[in-house]
């Protein structure tokens, strides 16, 4: 995650690099600009903050010496307070514009290396190196993956399992239902397919 100073140049930092990195991963270069913004909005919101400080301690000091000289204070004691009250009401300003500031900095990613390609999707991406272990023949029929082979049993449905989970959902049925009930270590008391009626396929999510 990038920090707020990477996007401010007098700090350090290089926004310009940011606006290539986001050119290359296809998203808002903009956004550079509105973070820098939002960086000069909450540092002028702070200085604010920190002036009225300024103020307030020096009242103290002016209320300390008229206490010292047993003069009355009550005036600057009212003057204190009132900056108080509006101090208190900068300080929510500039805590909420640097919440709004560090929200936006989340949207940006890190740097994009160099290396990598620019594309659209994995149809750009460029083939680096290839591997595979010795002795293994690129051409010979590979074995079917485990689902696909409860599949070709009857035991695996995709399909029903997507509309009732979503995504990468799945349901086993018959063959695989039976399977995992029988390798779990809390097996049903009575056999899985006792209920089971002709026609109807059993099923489990």
């Amino acid at each position: 995650m990038l920090d707020v100073e990477d996007f401010i140049e007098e700090r350090g930092g290089d926004p310009q690099r940011i606006k290539e990195s986001q050119g290359r991963r296809g998203a808002s270069v903009e956004i550079v600009d509105e973070i820098i913004v939002l960086w000069q909005e909450a540092r002028a919101a702070q200085y604010e903050v920190d002036q009225m400080g300024s103020e307030i301690n020096a009242l103290q000091k002016q209320i300390a010496s008229k206490k010292k000289a047993k003069e009355d204070a009550e005036d600057v004691m009212l003057q204190k307070a009132q900056i108080q009250g509006q101090k208190q009401v900068k300080e929510k300003l500039a805590a909420s514009k640097r919440d709004i500031l560090q929200q936006k900095v989340r949207l940006v990613g890190n740097y994009v290396h160099s290396t990598v390609p620019v594309g659209i999707d994995e149809a750009d991406n460029k083939i680096i190196r290839t591997w595979s272990p010795e002795g293994f023949d690129l051409n010979q029929k590979l074995p079917l993956p485990h689902h696909e082979v409860l599949r070709k049993l009857g035991g695996y449905d995709s399909e029903r399992g997507v509309k009732l989970a979503g995504h990468r959902g799945y349901c086993l049925t018959d063959m695989g239902m039976f399977l995992q009930v029988y390798t779990q270590i809390n097996t049903l008391g009575y056999p899985a397919d006792s209920n089971q009626k002709p026609g109807f396929d059993q099923l489990r999510s």
